[in-house]
């Protein structure tokens, strides 16, 4: 069933839509409209700056009853348009099961009573926001990363230090070798340790988030405490002006935070548009409860991105218990290489006989899992 006031909105309206909506849309049985209307929401928004060309979009203009819609309260304020879906083999995958069900269940049935209705819309609503994002440090782990069909992609160096900033050359040739867009946001993040970060660390912030943007970085992943635990907001402020129209995800710093559930209005306030946490515990089955308390707070004004400790065996409970729309992971394997140094020489701390890649085939159930919970 529908988990919040707007979306329960969403849902009453679409499976009771009034009968002087115009043709195709009014000629259609009454069972048959709440499916194709879903349909033209997913594949032709409202407020899409490049609304795409297809047969249903007459239907536009059925869409102001959707987006002025307000529940029975008085109080209650209008409905944000939903945001438009990129497209992706997961929005494809979407409008097939809805013209399954529009085309060929319905007809066959007796009408749907609405409660069935509601909730089958809003399920497809749902399912339309999510989003998976993976982490990745190398060229070979992105790559995998597209093909199992992430979202979003976190590019880093040196994930076994929890992220570092990737070097241009790294998102050059990333970009320039994925087999189709996917948005990259780069971590910008000096050194391992503490996220408190001295005057001339704050320089080398800068100077980075400058070069990666202008490298060609879809959005910057950034965040900065004082020594007292709190949000370092001046310069989280300034990276995020220097940032300037691209989007900002405040990272785990979030986690280290003395009381994260208070802070969250501060990081708001900054102007970033996505928050990573794993609820301020080792992994985000352990914070789950607090992530819910988050996305319960954010109101819909900052995504809650889940992460830490995700794979394709508990992702679905992890949705369902916290109520989030985005999850993030790094879903890698080891790989071992055959030749190794039998003098005993090391070059870094681990094993350099050792490499960590992204596995597709994780990616590609996390995502499953993710759009059919």
């Amino acid at each position: 069933m529908p988990q919040c006031a707007s979306e329960w909105a969403v849902t009453r309206s679409i499976a009771s839509l009034p009968l002087r909506l115009p043709l195709p849309m009014a000629s259609a049985p009454p069972a048959r409209r709440p499916c194709l209307l879903a349909l033209a929401l997913i594949i032709d928004p409202p407020g899409h700056s490049h609304p795409r060309a297809s047969p249903l979009t007459p239907f536009r203009h059925a869409m102001p009853f959707l987006t002025t819609h307000t529940l029975p309260s008085s109080s209650s304020p209008p409905l944000p348009p939903p945001p438009p879906l990129s497209s992706s083999s997961s929005s494809s995958q979407l409008l097939f099961v809805v013209l399954i069900i529009d085309f060929f269940l319905l007809p066959l049935t007796p009408p749907l009573p609405h409660l069935h209705l509601q909730w089958l819309c809003s399920l497809l609503l749902r399912m339309a926001n999510r989003k998976f994002e993976v982490c990745v440090d190398s060229v070979e782990s992105a790559l995998a990363a597209v093909v199992g069909g992430a979202d979003r992609l976190e590019l880093c160096m040196a994930l076994s230090e929890g992220g570092l900033t990737p070097t241009t050359g790294l998102l050059h040739t990333v970009k320039k070798y994925m087999k189709k867009p996917t948005e990259v946001y780069c971590m910008v993040r000096p050194r391992p340790g503490p996220m408190v970060f001295s005057r001339e660390e704050s320089e080398v912030i800068f100077q980075d988030a400058h070069t990666l943007k202008k490298a060609g970085a879809d959005g910057l992943v950034f965040g900065a405490l004082t020594r007292q635990g709190t949000i370092d907001y001046d310069l989280c402020k300034t990276f995020r002006m220097a940032a300037g129209e691209i989007p900002c995800t405040f990272h785990r710093a979030f986690d280290l935070l003395k009381d994260p559930l208070s802070s969250l209005e501060t990081v708001i306030e900054l102007g970033y548009q996505r928050i990573l946490t794993s609820g301020g515990k080792a992994t985000a089955v352990e914070g789950a409860d607090v992530i819910a308390q988050l996305v319960t707070a954010a109101k819909g004004r900052i995504g809650i991105i889940a992460a830490a400790g995700i794979k394709s065996s508990n992702i679905a409970n992890i949705i369902t218990h916290t109520g989030v729309t985005e999850c993030h992971a790094s879903a890698r394997v080891c790989r071992m290489f055959g030749a190794e140094n039998s003098k005993g020489a090391k070059v870094g701390h681990g094993s350099d006989n050792m490499v960590w890649v992204t596995c597709s085939k994780e990616v590609q159930s996390i995502k499953r899992s993710m759009e059919y919970n």
